[in-house]
Formats: structure tokens, C-alpha cells, sequence
């Protein structure tokens, strides 16, 4: 997420789960593995009715470069 907001691009997490959120902070602990891996591998991207083509190609080719750079370190 965070080489995605160094080149333009602002992103979120994908899920939010309620048992981890500050507001039920106080409540009994839920342990949830399948949601909560949900929640470290999951990002949502930027999707807009006015994203022009030129910006969408723009994250799909920040994508890329950041997956081969990945796979070649």
C-alpha cells in the first residue's frame, strides 16, 4: 500500500473487520483467522464512474512494475 501512495495511487483495506475496530475494543476478543487474513491481504483500489482510461492504466501499469520488481527480488 505504501509504494502505491508513493507513486499517486491511494488505496485501503480491503475488509474491515468489526472485531478488530477501536470501537469494540472493549468487547470479548473474537478470534477469526479466515477474516482476519482477509484483512492483511486484501487492497482496494482506486475505482471511480470519472477515472479516466489513462488513469486506470496508470495503476495497472504501477501494478505491474511493483509485481515484477517483487518476483525479481
Amino acid at each position: 500500500m505504501q509504494a502505491l501512495l508513493e507513486r499517486g495511487i491511494s488505496t485501503r483495506r480491503g475488509i474491515m473487520n468489526a472485531h478488530q475496530e477501536k470501537a469494540y475494543a472493549d468487547q470479548q476478543a473474537a478470534h477469526l483467522p479466515c477474516s482476519e487474513a482477509a484483512r492483511d491481504q486484501i487492497v482496494l483500489l482506486p475505482m471511480y464512474s470519472s477515472m479516466t482510461r489513462a488513469e486506470q492504466q496508470y495503476v495497472i501499469d504501477q501494478l505491474r512494475n511493483l509485481a515484477a520488481a517483487r518476483k525479481a527480488g
